[in-house]
């Protein structure tokens, strides 16, 4: 029996707000669950998941290339021989396609049987890529910063969504300083008016990661709560970690 893999897009509403960040590990953490995994960088014009991967001198052919049909997928994708990350197609350094979305579906289309999860990092904020991705997902993972600017541009961008009544949408905090109250993260839960999947936090540690080397196999918080978040993915419910939130902020996931 083929495999029809489920979308997933990671978004935001304002750039470094870790999105990148999140897309790689998660993507990693799909991939150790174990499951087939394919992570598409969808930033035309830069890029920047490679990098995080450590793959910046590996790639050869990029999205465009094969939604083109300038290259094959099977030439274009990179593939880690460690078995550790999970597979990945860059973007391009030219401009986005005119004809985005008819493209974007040709290559789900083509790809699909073969994973069980695609994941696309979006550019931050509006723009066709976000527009065609977002249409072409089932899932999405809306990563925010809690300063105001950060919260409302995301909920703009989660009203933007086509059809959001028909995907999973869902909000993934990220605190740069440390962590705030029940009271203050339910503010932004109303806020973007939809359910929390998971928190991320400030820790230290993560400036002496290299590129290459993923969080979500370090001994951190942060990588303890992307394993949390992909297991929610996976349809499994994770009650929050210890002495952080309440049960009561993630109750409306448990259905999912």
């Amino acid at each position: 029996m083929f495999t029809i893999a489920k979308i997933v897009s990671i978004i935001s509403g304002k750039g470094g707000c870790g999105k990148t960040l999140l897309a790689t590990n998660v993507a990693a953490g799909l991939h150790s669950a174990p499951k087939k995994c394919l992570l598409v960088d969808c930033s035309f014009g830069i890029r920047n998941s490679d990098i995080v991967l450590g793959y910046s001198t590996d790639i050869l052919f990029n999205l465009r290339d094969v939604l083109l049909g300038d290259a094959s997928f099977a030439d274009s994708v990179v593939n880690d021989r460690s078995g550790s990350k999970p597979d990945f197609l860059a973007s391009s350094i030219g401009n986005c396609p005119d004809n985005l979305h008819s493209l974007m579906q040709n290559f789900i289309d083509l790809v699909s049987e073969r994973y069980d999860y695609i994941v696309f990092d979006t550019p931050a904020s509006l723009g066709k890529e976000f527009e065609v991705c977002t249409s072409l997902s089932d899932i999405i993972l809306a990563v925010t910063y809690p300063d105001f600017i950060s919260v409302s541009n995301t909920a703009l961008c989660i009203k933007r969504i086509s059809n959001s009544s028909t995907k999973k949408v869902f909000l993934i905090l990220n605190f740069p300083y440390g962590f705030e109250s029940d009271s203050f993260v339910e503010d932004i839960i109303d806020e973007i008016g939809f359910p929390l999947i998971g928190v991320m936090g400030y820790d230290s540690s993560l400036s002496s990661i290299p590129n290459g080397k993923l969080i979500i196999n370090t001994d951190t918080y942060i990588a303890k709560e992307l394993k949390r978040i992909v297991k929610r993915l996976c349809n499994e419910y994770v009650g929050p970690a210890k002495l952080r939130f309440s049960e009561r902020l993630f109750d409306k996931i448990k259905s999912f």
